[in-house]
């Protein structure tokens, strides 16, 4: 650190010579001095007097928590957080002490408030997770001299807090992450407006108190860490809402009316890279932003103004703008992600360049820091993208000029608000106010006493819309002090049931007010309003004593018939007595454990009239937990029935509940010895895994034990989840039973009849799809394992990946010797036989002289050549491989597209007839395409580019290739929707006339534990668990896609009987509709489920009524090809 200081004396002392001359001192980026970070920096903020001259910078350390230093680097104090703690702190005076104080949140959800030397004012609680970017915010919402606290967090919770910590409201949307809050006086309502964006797709706007005033839904964008801004751009005193998503667009929202305006397609994520002022001086505001590639824009009135391109660079940080060069216009400072720094002019011109010491990733601290007239900067580095991450400050030797158009700051201020310093206030708007509606859409809140009682309450609400409009339903409590929680949660199905969960801490009234909103329209349907008293442990004891003589008379009910597990309920009904006795300030906990018993007891008098257990069927892809999971009364036992065609895999679950008071281990058998059914049935069972965001979710799906046991804690439940293939198995109907015993003196015994048709249709083999997961050779579920291999072919999987053979070419361009086709042959006579291999970056094994030189390009033609001609020799088709020389290309400006293009017209000239491969991404834009075309043969657009372009890209990829694919790479993987997501992919395959899909990736995980929740990737995406020596696991995602694959394969199989029949000049009229309306149908209703899977049972019903209604398509499908065969039998 002593050196940190000399460099900063000796850059000073030049600093004030030149200061000193009479010549203005030019532009430079100098570093004065850099710390090293344990997981890296937040964006810098700093601590002003109340002269408003900087004391000390203040940030959070990712493995530290909040760092104080002064201004050459040194550490003055640091405030211990959980890590790791990425979000920017904010700084204001809270406590109106005239000293600014700090907040910061951690990865627990904790929020703080520090008094500038590090003390601690309050300690408060938020949901969940605080990011990088969702920074807290400190702004006077209702003009009442004391500033409040906002907080968003991973759970899509926005909260507020009062100056003293103390909660004040809390907005709840779909459950992702909230980014910055946007706060302004916008509307004529008292108090301030807040705008903020979350990763649901949703921009949601809110006034002063929390209260929902309008939503906008861009299906094709999110918004993880997306920072909204006002600006006047048309210069009509009338400010407009600028947002830069999360994937492609940049748009401009109408806030009179609350629509978008603009939704521009700049083909790359743009999110914190925006900033907006008068930067040219005309009275209009311009809006700067950059992508996530190398593009920079300037949006003005009329449009865009300009857009520039900078080689290597790509941007997440927001622009700054300060005077550089004493001119009255503002220049534009960026700074990039790979550490280039560009000074612009307000035209777009570049006129000064240079190399950050790091690559930031929010915005850097600018302004005269120091107090020595000139400008300085800060800027920081998270840990996750350079190692340990680094703060630097750094000179720019010009003189610093204070104008409230400059933007200096990430998020607008210091506080975070969006809102910088100076900006003027505009005309406020009327407020939006929703408007009365009849009819058509109903909300019904759930039947019984709206009732508050202590810790965790939830409420439901039965929605009908028949039109499918885009609604919202909106339920908002508050308690005696004010303090309100409102949740959204929107509906696009024609019926839907919806849950609320508030919490309840304090005695006193509440209030209920429900509301059904067209959030398009803004007509309301519909409000309920209800009103409650809780007093308090008295209430919830009171409540508890009723929840007890409810249970005592179901006891009395269940035990005339099943006396020892009515017994062993009147014990577990005793523990729970006795713990509220020992407690008279009842836990929230033991109530909600005690309502469940009872709901639970309340199933059981029916389905477990004797034996300690009972069976019932359940929707396999629903959610599913062994303690939240409770049957219904008539969730009686049925016989399994599953119907699939010769070659086929189908999944069925039921789940076993323990009724009986001790832990239960049932064996489980499917007595198929003899039959034709012996060793088609295999039976495992859910496994609850923790996720990246610290949920549960039954996805892991081990078999059950060698002595195939399921062990059941006492009045829980376990999901066992039987699959049956009919792989060689002839067509017939067979009926086996799946025999359930308890391991007790007195054995429950259970048989469920599993009848299985097989039906004399024949899946098409060769599959018909391109299926493919980036499973390679190598890693402990590596291709190059047999048992993993098997694993992929049996879920459908016909692409994998080679080896490309090694050669070197000389000076003259001349191969030296032959290609080496060892590990390429071997790896070809594995893989070859399941289906198509794709080869990554072939230009790579060519070595010897320079990438792209003359004497490269010679040989590689050569080396491709020789390679193609030994495919030949070996009798492999040219159809059957095909080369991946770059991964995802994208902008036309981008290294891996101008790369392809010199590779792929090599490829070309050497033999056309090579397959050529590649998978486009976000920032692809039309022209990258025109530079593919007549390149690429096989087309595999992203699932985020297909959003974004698919209309323009999809028919000329259709037109110019032989094949298109498409592929996606969700994260978060274990919540991702079996329905929605996994199913979905290969109905949109089908609907688009895709031949190809996928997405990554089969295991691949960064050598971290695949079982792990918060692991140090940051993300999961992996869509199977590894076992014991290397066996892989299958996830209930895996198993989905199987089926999705299968459901493409019975597609294949309708249209082909189709064809068959019209060829033979039949006219199949009821076979040809079900073709051409069924598939749109299904992949709507799919959709309808939604992107991620809702970890409540509320949602059950609506994946059970999706997978019913795929049951039916498939029997469709089956009738029709049954009947064109059959037709065809009696034409002969």
């Amino acid at each position: 650190m002593e050196g940190n200081r000399m460099l900063r004396a000796i850059a000073v002392h030049w600093l004030a010579i030149l200061l000193a001359s009479p010549v203005v001192s030019e532009l430079f980026y100098e570093v004065s001095w850099q710390v090293q970070g344990d997981s890296g920096f937040s964006a810098p903020n700093a601590i002003c007097n109340a002269d408003g001259a900087v004391q000390a910078l203040v940030v959070c350390e990712g493995n530290t928590g909040v760092v104080c230093l002064d201004l050459s680097g040194e550490r003055l104090w640091d405030y211990a957080m959980e890590p790791p703690v990425t979000a920017a702190p904010a700084v204001a005076d809270l406590d109106g002490d005239g000293a600014e104080d700090i907040v910061a949140a951690d990865a627990k959800g904790t929020v703080i408030a520090l008094s500038s030397k590090g003390g601690l004012l309050w300690r408060a609680c938020v949901p969940g997770r605080v990011e990088a970017d969702s920074c807290p915010a400190i702004a006077d919402l209702d003009d009442d001299g004391r500033p409040e606290v906002l907080v968003g967090d991973v759970t899509g919770a926005l909260s507020c807090l009062a100056h003293d910590g103390s909660l004040r409201w809390r907005f709840i949307g779909e459950g992702s992450q909230m980014g910055p809050p946007l706060v302004a006086d916008i509307y004529d309502a008292p108090g301030r407006e807040v705008i903020v964006t979350s990763h649901d797709s949703h921009i949601y706007a809110l006034d002063a108190h929390g209260r929902w005033l309008w939503d906008l839904h861009c299906a094709d964008d999110l918004f993880p860490n997306s920072t909204p801004l006002l600006a006047d751009v048309d210069g009509d005193d009338v400010p407009e809402l600028y947002v830069g998503g999360g994937l492609h667009h940049f748009y401009r929202v109408d806030l009179e009316n609350h629509r978008i305006a603009l939704a521009e397609n700049v083909y790359l994520h743009i999110n914190n890279c925006i900033s907006a002022s008068d930067i040219d001086g005309d009275g209009k505001d311009e809006v700067v932003f950059g992508v996530k590639g190398v593009n920079v824009f300037c949006y003005a009135d009329g449009g865009m103004a300009w857009q520039q391109s900078f080689s290597h660079s790509g941007f997440y940080a927001s622009p700054a703008f300060l005077d550089l060069d004493g001119d009255p216009e503002l220049e534009i400072l960026l700074h990039s992600i790979r550490g280039d720094v560009h000074a612009l002019n307000p035209d777009g011109s570049e006129f000064f360049s240079a190399k950050a010491p790091c690559a930031p990733l929010l915005a850097p601290l600018l302004g005269d820091l120091d107090g020595d007239g000139l400008v300085e900067a800060v800027i920081t580095n998270p840990g996750a993208t350079a190692g340990g991450g680094l703060m630097a400050w750094i000179e720019l030797g010009v003189p610093f000029r204070e104008d409230p158009r400059n933007r200096l700051v990430f998020a607008g201020n210091r506080a975070r608000t969006c809102r910088p310093k100076g900006t003027r206030a505009w005309p406020l708007l009327p407020t939006p106010k929703a408007l009365a509606a009849n009819g058509e859409a109903t909300l019904a809140c759930e039947k019984g006493v709206f009732v508050v009682l202590g810790g965790t309450n939830t409420y439901r609400a039965a929605v009908v819309n028949p039109t499918e409009r885009r609604l919202a339903v909106l339920m908002r409590l508050t308690n005696h002090e004010g303090a309100a929680t409102e949740i959204v949660r929107h509906v696009r199905s024609a019926a839907e049931r919806v849950s609320f969960t508030f919490p309840s801490d304090s005695q006193g009234e509440y209030a209920r007010e429900t509301r059904l909103v067209d959030a398009d329209s803004m007509e309301c349907f519909d409000t309920h309003t209800a009103s409650a008293r809780y007093d308090g442990a008295p209430m919830d004891a009171a409540h508890l004593q009723n929840l007890f003589a409810h249970i005592d008379a179901l006891i009395a009910d269940w035990e005339r018939t099943n006396a020892p597990c009515a017994a062993s309920a009147k014990r577990e009904l005793a523990a729970y007595r006795g713990t509220a006795s020992a407690a008279p300030d009842t836990p929230a906990g033991l109530r909600q454990r005690v309502e469940r018993f009872a709901a639970l007891l309340d199933a059981c008098a029916s389905l477990a009239s004797e034996g300690s257990f009972f069976a019932w069927p359940f929707c396999p892809w629903a959610y599913f937990h062994p303690r939240e999971t409770i049957p219904a009364p008539g969730d009686t036992s049925v016989p399994a029935d599953v119907a699939l065609c010769i070659g086929e895999y189908e999944s069925r679950a039921f789940n076993i509940t323990n009724a009986s008071g001790n832990t239960l281990n049932v064996r489980v058998r499917c007595a198929t010895a003899g039959t034709p059914l012996d060793g088609h049935v295999t039976l495992r069972r859910a496994v609850l895994v923790p996720t990246f965001r610290r949920e549960e979710v039954a996805d892991a799906l081990p078999l059950v034990d060698q002595a195939g046991l399921l062990t059941i804690a006492p009045f829980e439940t376990a999901q066992l989840w039987i699959t049956v293939d009919a792989v060689g198995v002839p067509p017939g109907d067979y009926e086996t039973p799946l025999e359930l015993q308890s391991l007790e003196a007195d054995p429950t015994m259970r048989s469920i009849p599993l009848r299985v048709t097989v039906h004399d249709l024949v899946l098409p083999r060769p599959r018909p799809l391109r299926f493919c997961l980036w499973a390679y050779d190598g890693s402990d579920l590596g291709t190059d394992k047999p048992h993993v291999l098997d694993d992929l072919v049996e879920h459908g999987c016909t692409v994998f990946f080679g080896k490309a053979p090694g050669a070197e070419c000389n000076a003259e361009g001349r191969l030296v010797g032959p290609l080496d086709f060892t590990a390429h042959d071997e790896n070809l006579a594995r893989l070859h036989p399941h289906g198509c291999l794709l080869y990554p970056s072939p230009q790579g094994a060519l070595r010897g002289q320079p990438f792209l030189s003359e004497p490269w390009r010679k040989g590689f033609v050569a080396y491709m050549r020789a390679w193609a001609a030994h495919m030949k020799e070996l009798g492999i088709d040219y159809n059957d491989w095909a080369l991946y020389p770059y991964d995802e290309p994208s902008t036309p400006q981008a290294d891996t597209t101008l790369n392809l293009v010199e590779v792929a017209t090599l490829v070309r000239e050497a033999d056309p007839k090579i397959l050529v491969y590649t998978d486009p991404t976000s920032g692809t834009t039309m022209e990258t395409v025109e530079m593919f075309t007549g390149l690429i043969d096989i087309w595999c657009p992203s699932s985020e580019l297909l959003e974004r372009l698919g209309p323009e890209i999809v028919p000329v990829a259709h037109d110019v290739g032989k094949e298109v694919w498409f592929y996606d790479a969700a994260g978060r993987s274990k919540t991702l929707s079996c329905l929605g997501i996994y199913r979905r992919r290969f109905w949109y395959a089908w609907n688009q006339g895709f031949t190809g899909a996928g997405w990554w990736c089969y295991a691949h995980h960064g050598d971290v534990d695949r079982w792990l929740g918060p692991n140090p990737t940051g993300d999961f995406f992996a869509t199977v668990y590894d076992g014991p020596g290397g066996h892989v696991i299958p996830s209930k995602r895996w198993e989905i896609a199987r089926e999705g694959v299968e459901d493409y394969e019975y597609l294949w199989m309708l249209r082909e009987a189709v064809h068959d029949a019209e060829a033979r000049g039949a006219a199949p009229a009821t076979a040809r509709a079900l073709l051409e309306a069924m598939p749109i149908e299904i992949e709507r209703t799919l959709h309808q489920t939604g992107r991620r899977l809702p970890l409540t049972p509320d949602s059950v019903p609506l994946y059970t009524a999706a997978t019913e209604r795929l049951q039916q398509a498939r029997d469709a499908i089956v009738q029709a090809c049954l009947a064109l065969h059959a037709d065809s039998t009696n034409e002969r």
